[in-house]
């Protein structure tokens, strides 16, 4: 991990919960700028960098502090403009008689010192599943473009030009993170909790076991980013009195993830003053796993060839031979391989002009989707060699630090 990393840690965990931020993290802003975008935390460091720059205790160039401000100011503003237009969405799925929980973001960004720099990309919403084929129509009629879900997806997607990206779930986690990942154990029964803005979110348990399962997927899908880590940590405090301890660490332990999450309470600990009697601040994975995060920044969009990991954790988690994880594969993932030979006829569609003027052409524009893939595959052969071998070197210091993490399965928690 560098010093310029570590530096963006200690920023970004003072400007988070509204403590003096240290002139001497401030070096090499451009770099800690840099490495907080790719980690969509910039706003939230830049509110605690702002008080020194204008008090000129960081000296950086006036054009560049007013186009700092500009960017700064306008982000806020549509983050809360996006936001008070979904939450107008929600109060019109809720008078039509849709119960509507809303998942992290909002939820969580009330507990940062300063709420509205925690900027989200979208908005996660659980309904009842009953409900969706209403919920998409009344989402229509405001004006979302609504994709259809595929069968084995959790979520559905919106899109508006004003309110962004919706994310509509019918169920908390896909089947191979509920399967593999969670093992199947986990169960979400309490009632939905009200916040005092009105907002509904999941009970002060369920609402903890899923923040920690929504980290743990995104770290063995492509990667877990500081802010996961705050929300979740900042929720344990709020909620500390009244969270059942026992049950929780029992399950993060029989599913082997106990000695991840009091990493990342160590992390807590060791960079942003927290206090948490069980936390690992040295050892155990916890260089490791900042190191994974600095290289891949925020859904590892700096390491695309990482993606391969979630396929190798998988076997080796589920125990199942090469033939039955792929007949799982096959039939039971997100993006299954039949998914992608035989996308949706609305995705066929955009892609192929001649099945949206004649939709019996629909087969065809399979074939045709088909041959694609193919000729695109024997296309990237000569680059296979050099691209394998980078991605070997990824996925092998991924799964050692898995290893020194203890998520993989052992005897103590088969």
């Amino acid at each position: 991990m560098t010093q310029d990393f570590t530096n963006m840690l200690l920023l970004f965990g003072a400007s988070a919960l509204g403590k003096e931020v240290k002139t001497q993290y401030c070096k090499n802003l451009s770099k800690v700028r840099e490495l907080s975008l790719m980690q969509e935390v910039w706003d939230v460091v830049y509110s605690g960098v702002r008080p020194k720059i204008e008090r000129g205790e960081v000296k950086i160039p006036p054009e560049i502090y007013t186009g700092l401000e500009k960017t700064f100011l306008s982000n806020v503003a549509l983050n809360i403009q996006k936001i008070e237009f979904n939450l107008s969405s929600l109060r019109k799925l809720e008078e039509n008689g849709i119960k509507c929980a809303v998942l992290k973001g909002i939820t969580i960004a009330r507990l940062y010192a300063m709420p509205e720099t925690r900027v989200s990309s979208d908005m996660d919403i659980l309904i009842d599943a009953n409900d969706e084929e209403k919920a998409v129509k009344i989402l229509a009629g405001l004006g979302y473009d609504c994709e259809e879900r595929s069968k084995y997806d959790h979520h559905m997607k919106a899109y508006h030009k004003t309110g962004g990206l919706m994310e509509v779930h019918v169920a908390l986690h896909s089947a191979p993170t509920n399967d593999i990942i969670l093992d199947d154990e986990i169960r979400y029964n309490e009632e939905f909790y009200r916040l005092e803005s009105g907002i509904y979110t999941l009970g002060i348990q369920d609402n903890l076991i899923y923040l920690s399962a929504h980290l743990i997927k995104h770290l063995v899908n492509d990667a877990t980013g500081v802010r996961q880590m705050m929300d979740l940590l900042l929720y344990m405090q709020e909620y500390k009195e009244g969270i059942d301890w026992e049950r929780y660490n029992s399950l993060m332990k029989k599913l082997g993830y106990d000695t991840l999450i009091r990493v990342i309470k160590g992390i807590g600990v060791k960079y942003w003053g927290m206090e948490f009697d069980d936390a690992i601040c040295d050892g155990s994975g916890i260089d490791e796993l900042l190191e994974d995060c600095e290289i891949g920044g925020v859904f590892a969009k700096n390491e695309k060839e990482r993606a391969q990991f979630f396929s190798i954790y998988t076997k080796r988690r589920s125990g199942k031979g090469t033939l039955s994880y792929l007949v799982y594969r096959l039939f039971r993932s997100e993006r299954s391989l039949l998914s992608i030979i035989f996308p949706s006829p609305k995705a066929i569609k955009e892609r192929f002009s001649y099945v949206e003027k004649h939709p019996i052409l629909l087969p065809i524009g399979w074939v045709h989707r088909f041959i694609q893939i193919i000729l695109k595959t024997s296309g990237k052969e000569t680059a296979k060699t050099e691209k394998a071998t980078k991605e070997n070197d990824i996925i092998t210091r991924r799964i050692k630090m898995a290893e020194k993490l203890g998520m993989f399965r052992t005897e103590d928690n088969k």
